[in-house]
């Protein structure tokens, strides 16, 4: 193993130690999730811009059929690329209580995704993340 290939490993090991299992809420884990798992794969970390197109907290608003509007926020918003929603479940992971809250929280994103101005687009992947858990695509 090379040293480059070491160092990866050693901190991809040091990652999943610090969060796997984290019992924490979401309101008080996801952003940092989101961050370090930026700075694990090399990519830039979301920003706030005045185009809103990579960022926490992304607000968006939901047109209802009797005309009226509601404001909602994307937890993790890439144009172009995705929209994660994060969660921190109670139910144990492997559970249908877990499942379900995957399942509600895939159809919150794909809600979030329907919301964005039709000008953007819409992502091609909703992420759903349980912080310490799972993501799944």
């Amino acid at each position: 193993m090379g040293t480059s290939t070491t160092t990866t490993s050693t901190t991809a090991q040091a990652f999943i130690q610090r969060w796997q299992g984290v019992s924490a809420s979401e309101l008080a884990t996801a952003q940092s999730f989101v961050i370090d798992l930026c700075e694990l794969l090399g990519v830039p970390k979301p920003h706030p811009t005045p185009a809103q197109d990579y960022m926490f907290e992304r607000p968006v608003s939901f047109s209802h059929g009797d005309g009226s509007t509601s404001a909602g926020r994307i937890d993790c918003y890439k144009r172009g690329h995705f929209v994660l929603e994060a969660k921190k479940l109670k139910a144990l992971a492997h559970t249908k209580g877990f499942d379900d809250g995957l399942l509600r929280a895939r159809s919150q994103g794909e809600g979030y995704a329907r919301a964005l101005p039709a000008d953007e687009g819409r992502p091609p992947f909703v992420l759903v993340l349980d912080v310490g858990t799972v993501i799944e695509v």
